[in-house]
């Protein structure tokens, strides 16, 4: 009866933190990753426990089962966190434009929208002129002169509902061929704001 318990909870102890982690990390490498970390980590340290006679002698009934069952769901809370650290709006700003964050810098917003093996990261932002020039000499981003309607249209405005998009944009780009990282930068006239939005292949 147990064993019939354990196995019953462990699925879906695994079922459900691989769901929770696959939904929040997105349908790309991250959210696959997750979903397969309660099966690959958790299960057989739940097994570990639910077999080892010490842990039998000490847990007796019905938490022999309920404990070692959790066990996924433990795994899958640690990679939760290291998730929402790594996708904290200052964190992805201080990996993709500068660490520590200038002064000037304020207001950070940001989005993930990886599919696949592509990453996109997106991050909007208040600036000052002084820490918006800093960034882009410090990245390496040049100017377009050549601000088309598509390069406009490209910008993501719809992740960041406030940014007003009827204003005058200036358009920076980078683009790293050896390890295949693109950055584009939109700063607006008045070098108050600026949109960011980071393609990795």
């Amino acid at each position: 009866m147990d064993l019939f318990v354990f196995i019953v909870l462990t699925v879906l102890s695994i079922m459900f933190s691989g769901v929770v982690l696959f939904v929040k990390g997105g349908p790309g490498i991250v959210g696959i990753c997750g979903a397969a970390i309660p099966l690959i980590c958790g299960t057989p340290v739940a097994i570990f426990l639910f077999v080892n006679p010490a842990f039998k002698q000490k847990f007796q009934g019905i938490r022999r089962s309920i404990l070692p069952a959790l066990i996924p769901i433990i795994f899958a809370s640690l990679f939760f966190g290291l998730l929402m650290y790594d996708q904290n709006p200052k964190v992805m700003f201080k990996r993709l434009l500068s660490d520590p964050i200038p002064e000037g810098i304020s207001n950070i917003h940001s989005y993930d929208n990886s599919g696949g093996l592509d990453v996109e990261y997106g991050l909007a932002f208040k600036t000052t002129p002084e820490a918006i020039d800093y960034l882009i000499a410090k990245n390496e981003l040049k100017l377009d002169i050549h601000d088309s309607n598509f390069i406009i249209a490209d910008a993501p405005f719809e992740y960041f509902p406030d940014v007003n998009p009827n204003q005058e944009w200036l358009y920076y780009s980078k683009e790293d061929r050896e390890h295949e990282n693109e950055w584009f930068l939109w700063v607006n006239a008045d070098k108050n704001v600026a949109l960011l939005k980071f393609i990795g292949y």
